[in-house]
């Protein structure tokens, strides 16, 4: 486990993706095929096509030399040495929305004898149909919504057909076509597209995930069609090692379903076994996760798990921020863990907990402005509110900003006027406010020194002690005090 560790921290901290891809440490125990991480790390982070660079293409008139790049990674796809997937990868950032349809007509437009200008237009309507059948379940959809879908996947299978008819190994384009099926219906077109596409390129990822898909249980398919599927790809892994992504999600799918139905145990010993076999991020997640759901879990070994889910995008904002906190609270390591939650940030920037966190790691730093901007995102969540008052508080205090923190103690103690730390610190903005000093004497600050007493949580080892420490100072200051007017009246007799 030190070891797992200790690499995954060296790795992590690598600025370029694809160096930290390839130095990323195995889990212990893995049996991962020869060639999988570097197939598997070049899909994701190799120089591929986006949105930015096509619409640049298209403004400067070089659409011809994007095709003959594309035409050239086509050919690696089928190439013996210098076999390379990432002819898929171009298309990754193609979806639905606006301006990937603008950018997809005028390339047709630009170059109608394009098959890859198709297969990105088929890949725009296909992501149009999933927009509009959204995520609810089908009785809560209207029926509109379903006609659009078939419209969009009418035009998404039309694409694809004319791509194929200029370049028949295309095989993105049969991906796009099982794609639109798993939408429902259209099971001719699959049978079709699987069969092209099997006689091609039987060990492609691109197609084989989404059959995979179509064959999980909760799609209508079953474990031993999965399974039976997979054993059509494992004679291929050792020249085609992104095969073995796709011959492991029979277990994936397996863990996954226990995940869902919450059996953790299970989910936990099925999800840590497929981590031997596949550098695929689900069963990490689901490792992981399932761990910290059971009160017997390891910690540490959980975050192994979520460490190896962090490998791959896109990555999971509730895992992030489970790594970043189990990164902070075991090891103290504030940058390591700093990296986590600035992902758990990036994916879901509205999550206050990910904000809370991200603001006690700037705050750990001595970033007092960061801390409070992410501070005062997480206070628009009510579950995160109060204690990011409290820890801003806090830190601008300590940091000699009374002034600054003020506000912020006075929205404490209005919005909770039964939490004691909103009263400490008011006490001290009180003191601060007279100039730094106070005596026993001093009615203002005693309330409030009071007040946090009465409202002192007795659950709180920290307000407890605190409590004491006052109290023990008040002793002290009264002791010193009366020591003083007895030494005046002693002086004064004399005289």
């Amino acid at each position: 486990m030190r070891p797992y560790l200790e690499q995954a921290r060296k790795a992590d901290l690598l600025p370029d993706p694809m160096a930290r891809c390839l130095a990323w440490p195995e889990i212990p125990g893995a049996q991962w095929p020869d060639g999988l991480v570097e197939a598997h790390c070049d899909n994701e982070y190799a120089p591929r096509l986006t949105l930015d660079e096509l619409d640049k293409h298209l403004r400067e008139g070089s659409i011809a030399t994007l095709e003959a790049r594309l035409g050239a990674d086509l050919e690696r796809h089928y190439a013996d040495e210098g076999f390379s997937e990432i002819i898929h990868a171009h298309f990754f950032d193609i979806g639905g929305g606006v301006e990937a349809g603008r950018l997809t007509q005028a390339w047709i437009e630009a170059a109608p004898e394009s098959p890859f200008a198709h297969v990105a237009r088929g890949h725009w309507n296909r992501g149009m149909a999933r927009m509009a059948r959204g995520g609810k379940w089908a009785s809560k959809t209207p029926r509109e919504n379903f006609e659009r879908m078939h419209a969009y996947g009418d035009a998404a299978i039309a694409s694809y057909e004319r791509a194929l008819e200029l370049e028949p190994r295309l095989t993105e384009a049969h991906a796009g076509i099982i794609g639109v099926a798993n939408l429902g219906g259209r099971e001719d077109a699959m049978r079709n597209a699987v069969r092209q596409a099997r006689e091609l390129a039987p060990a492609c990822r691109a197609w084989g995930h989404p059959l995979m898909v179509a064959l999980e249980p909760r799609w209508g398919g079953s474990y031993p069609q999965m399974a039976q599927f997979a054993a059509t790809l494992k004679p291929f892994i050792a020249d085609r090692p992104m095969a073995a992504l796709v011959a492991a999600m029979p277990q994936v799918a397996l863990a996954n379903q226990l995940y869902r139905a919450e059996k953790w145990s299970e989910a936990e010993a099925v999800a840590r076994e497929a981590t031997r076999h596949t550098t695929h991020i689900a069963p990490y997640y689901d490792a992981g996760v399932a761990i910290l759901r059971q009160d017997s879990g390891n910690r540490w070994e959980a975050l192994m798990y979520l460490l190896g889910e962090s490998r791959f995008p896109p990555g999971n904002a509730y895992a992030a921020r489970q790594r970043g906190h189990l990164i902070w609270d075991l090891t103290g390591d504030v940058e390591w863990a700093g990296i986590s939650i600035e992902r758990a940030v990036e994916l879901e920037p509205e999550n206050g907990l990910g904000q809370w966190l991200l603001g006690g790691i700037r705050a750990t730093q001595g970033r007092v402005d960061e801390a409070e901007a992410a501070y005062l995102e997480a206070m628009r969540d009510p579950e995160q509110r109060r204690s990011a008052l409290t820890n801003l508080s806090s830190l601008l205090i300590m940091e000699d900003e009374i002034p600054r923190a003020a506000r912020y103690v006075r929205t404490l103690t209005t919005e909770y006027p039964d939490h004691g730390w909103g009263w400490f610190y008011n006490a001290l903005v009180v003191i601060d406010r007279k100039g730094g000093t106070f005596s026993p004497d001093d009615e203002e600050v005693m309330a409030a020194f009071d007040k946090f007493e009465q409202t002192a949580d007795p659950g709180d080892p920290d307000q407890l002690r605190q409590v004491q420490a006052l109290r023990d100072s008040h002793r002290r200051m009264r002791e010193m005090m009366d020591e003083a007017d007895a030494e005046m009246e002693v002086r004064a007799g004399k005289r």
